[in-house]
């Protein structure tokens, strides 16, 4: 999908109804109910877009944008190998079954976070701000038959490439001093980036390392990105790959409805 001629539409689209008012005529009849909280009725019975729905819509463009921003600047780290390769799992990045077991809630709410579209919690938390207080409220809004996802065994977790959304929770209880911000609490933004030497974004699914300069980093296999931010993140380490950022992020985009992970 081109991403930046869809955001190009949508502002293009904003535009044309936030510079218009319209009322109802004979001709051209409306339902209001139909319209309820998507806009504002003045007495003379003029209409427009409701403030709030203006900031739906920028909540979607900026969201999108960041993240199609991240995407488009990641370049490719592999310092942790396949075990097919022969290499030896580095310590640093070793895991046991106390790291997945002290990480479950984190891993709870991430799944929560990866199965919501792009742009989804800012809106639930700009448009019920005085309610917000869980992720699962988010995902329930959204799909209200929902059945989160269930962590994977050890077996599983240890495997070269596992998916990040099992994986980063594991890796915080590794490393509970790298910083990590969601989408609507700063991910990718240079508030949150540039205070720290690195730290982890995570964006609807999509797990990336960022350094202060802004720098960003992606790999198929998560413990490449802890290596790399233990040992410094030299930039020499990392080659950018465009292709590979769409097509060999170990964390997918998350599916379209309410998927259902298998119990561990």
């Amino acid at each position: 999908m081109d991403y930046a001629q869809l955001l190009t539409a949508l502002l293009k689209r904003a535009g044309f109804w936030l510079a218009r008012q319209w009322r109802p005529t004979a001709e051209c009849a409306e339902d209001y109910k139909a319209l309820h909280c998507l806009v504002d009725l003045d007495k003379e019975g003029w209409r427009c877009v409701r403030p709030s729905c203006v900031v739906q819509v920028l909540d979607s463009v900026h969201a999108l944008l960041g993240l199609t921003r991240l995407l488009m600047k990641a370049q490719v780290v592999s310092l942790h190998a396949p075990a097919a390769a022969g290499a030896e799992v580095d310590e640093a990045v070793r895991l046991y079954n106390h790291h997945r077991e002290a990480s479950i809630d984190e891993f709870y709410e991430m799944s929560m976070v990866a199965d919501c579209m792009v742009s989804a919690v800012a809106q639930y938390l700009h448009r019920f701000e005085f309610l917000f207080h869980s992720i699962s409220q988010v995902v329930y809004y959204h799909f209200p038959t929902y059945e989160r996802q269930w962590q994977q065994q050890m077996q599983f977790l240890e495997e070269y490439a596992a998916p990040g959304v099992n994986l980063l929770p594991l890796l915080l209880q590794v490393d509970p001093n790298l910083p990590f911000f969601y989408e609507h609490t700063c991910a990718g933004l240079l508030l949150a980036y540039s205070a720290h030497a690195h730290s982890w974004a995570f964006m609807s699914g999509y797990i990336l390392l960022v350094n202060r300069a802004g720098e960003v980093f992606c790999a198929e296999d998560l413990r490449s990105l802890l290596l790399f931010a233990g040992r410094g993140g030299a930039s020499a380490a990392a080659a950018p790959a465009l292709t590979a950022v769409v097509g060999a992020l170990s964390l997918a985009p998350p599916p379209a409805g309410a998927p259902a992970g298998a119990p561990a």
